[in-house]
């Protein structure tokens, strides 16, 4: 349970530089000895209006894959309707430069945070 749920007096709020958002990816690796129809029937469940509805609302708030999941409830009210407006407001991560930069930061976190 969430701590305003609980009565906490907090709330989250949008970084000015935006909020992070991290692309899902399911897929069927090459070569596994799965069951190919079964695998893709999962990939295919979790992309349905109606889990992608599920996943958005309470306890979870994931921002939906399928374009046909309006946005609602905190979504709504943190984010705006679904649109390029609700895009501009999130940061996609460069993995590649933080691939590059991986080891350097945590060296620093772990000088400057890490106690």
């Amino acid at each position: 349970m969430h701590s305003k749920a609980r009565g906490a007096s907090i709330d989250w709020v949008m970084p000015t530089e935006g909020g992070i958002a991290l692309r899902p990816a399911q897929q069927i690796v090459k070569n596994t000895g799965a069951d190919l129809a079964l695998a893709a029937s999962l990939i295919n469940a979790a992309l349905s209006t109606e889990v992608q509805t599920a996943m958005a609302a309470a306890p979870y708030y994931f921002l939906p894959s399928n374009r046909n999941v309006p946005l609602s409830g905190v979504l709504a009210e943190k984010l705006g309707n679904r649109s390029a407006e609700v895009l501009e407001k999130l940061v996609l991560l460069d993995w590649n430069e933080i691939n590059k930069n991986r080891s350097a930061w945590i060296e620093q976190f772990d000088r400057e945070v890490q106690v």
